[in-house]
């Protein structure tokens, strides 16, 4: 793989000393790891609210509750008394940060001898398991917080399924509550993706002589107005997730200094670290953060998807 990065000074390909130069260079450590990671993060995408620098470790946030006053408006006669009706206040809930991360060697020996495909591999899974994570976590706290469910009418790779009637009629619930909320994404696990992408009564709604469908591209990008996210991460029992992005929640992110590059509102927080003890490299990728839900009214859970 070609490197392309900016930069001067001595290059020698597969040497040591392109891998110690790159390594030095926090910069190009922290835009190489954030390649990686791009569009990744699910539950980035989700949680689309963003406290970017919180203080105390922790976010305070207050959860969505009915949108109705307790009493109903009354007719006022002219010159008469309004009506007073109580208001309940919300408890506010807290969020604290947590910094997820982790470190890889990389040797001496190993840069020698593999060169810049030892220092891939170490980004490669720093972020893999970052994503994983993070996702993990911040779907398993939706999926806990969101109690709205829609029983699809019948599995979806039975003959008769009614896969496009299914998701409208899950997503007509949310926007029934008459909270603004207009669901804009469907998070699903990677079967559903492939009982989503094949069923042929949804392909008859396709543009005809349109390659860029599922049946060419393997990808779904929108379906009834949303796009589709597949994810292995999704809690156990949750098979789909529609969302309103713009209302569900948010990500709250601390900067805790340490002269990292990158930002961890943006993508992961890095550092290379040389070991001249040990003759070797400590990698480093972290994120301080912490979802929350303010409006887990803005989501439903598909279910019967799967027989």
């Amino acid at each position: 793989m070609a490197y392309t990065y900016p930069g001067t000074g001595p290059i020698v390909v597969g040497d040591n000393i392109q891998v110690s130069k790159f390594l030095n260079t926090p910069s190009l450590v922290q835009r190489r790891v954030n390649e990686l990671a791009n569009q990744r993060y699910v539950s980035d995408v989700l949680l689309s609210g963003r406290v970017a620098d919180v203080s105390g470790g922790a976010v305070q946030y207050e959860v969505d509750e009915d949108n109705f006053t307790v009493r109903e408006p009354e007719s006022v006669s002219p010159g008469g008394e309004y009506p007073l009706t109580p208001i309940s206040d919300v408890a506010p809930a807290v969020a604290k940060i947590q910094k997820l991360g982790q470190d890889t060697i990389v040797t001496d020996e190993k840069v020698k001898r593999s060169g810049m495909n030892e220092v891939e591999r170490g980004f490669s899974k720093l972020v893999n398991s970052n994503v994983r994570k993070v996702d993990s976590i911040g779907l398993s706290l939706i999926g806990s917080a969101v109690s709205a469910s829609h029983a699809v009418s019948g599995a979806w790779d039975a003959n008769n399924a009614k896969v496009l009637r299914d998701i409208l009629l899950a997503k007509a619930k949310v926007t029934a509550l008459d909270k603004g909320y207009d669901p804009n994404v469907i998070v699903v696990n990677d079967e559903v993706f492939a009982l989503l992408a094949s069923d042929q009564a949804l392909a008859a709604f396709y543009a005809r002589e349109d390659r860029s469908n599922p049946a060419y591209t393997g990808s779904f990008p929108i379906v009834a107005g949303m796009q589709v996210l597949p994810t292995n991460y999704l809690p156990t029992g949750v098979e789909a997730l529609i969302a309103d992005t713009n209302f569900l929640g948010g990500i709250a992110f601390e900067d805790l200094g340490g002269n990292y590059e990158g930002s961890a509102a943006t993508g992961v927080e890095t550092k290379s670290i040389r070991d001249e003890l040990n003759d070797q490299w400590r990698l480093r990728a972290r994120r301080p953060l912490a979802h929350y839900v303010t409006d887990p009214g803005a989501a439903i859970k598909l279910t019967g998807i799967t027989a």
